[in-house]
């Protein structure tokens, strides 16, 4: 009996390192717009892996909250870079897509909003380690505001 209990012990604790093996990521939506939380859509997250850059298997997606956050868990070794895109409804991401994991991890990241007019709002706004802000608006047909690439 004792050794069951002993057995079953060391089970337990093998899973439970087992799951806290690897990091949280947090993604949080900005309207570039109004400067508002992007509530209710979907974030997509990719992970890369390399050199040579390799793309792990599947994707993660997750709806943002109330903050227009969203959470990942990303299991096993930190990837090369983070591929962060807003999914669903007529949004433009206004963020790059790619990010180099360890920066992310170490500091977070804030880039520019890169939708021209209103003013960048980029400066508002500061990220945790472990956390991405990204800005998108609504699409809009031959906007006037944005810079089509030629």
């Amino acid at each position: 009996m004792t050794q069951s209990l002993s057995l079953m012990r060391v089970v337990v604790c093998c899973l439970l390192a087992a799951h806290s093996y690897g990091q949280s990521v947090r993604v949080r939506a900005i309207d570039a717009k109004t400067a508002r939380p992007i509530v209710g859509k979907v974030i997509r997250v990719q992970l890369f892996d390399g050199p040579p850059i390799r793309q792990r298997p599947g994707y993660l997606e997750e709806k943002t909250g109330p903050d227009g956050t969203a959470s990942f868990h990303i299991s096993g070794s930190i990837p090369l870079t983070i591929n962060v895109s807003l999914k669903g409804g007529h949004w433009m991401q206004c963020s790059p897509y790619t990010y180099l994991a360890q920066d992310v991890m170490r500091s977070g990241a804030v880039i520019e909003n890169q939708c021209g007019k209103p003013a960048d709002i980029s400066h508002r706004y500061s990220a945790k380690p472990g956390e991405v802000v990204i800005f998108a608006r609504h699409w809009v047909l031959f906007n006037p505001e944005v810079h089509y690439p030629m």
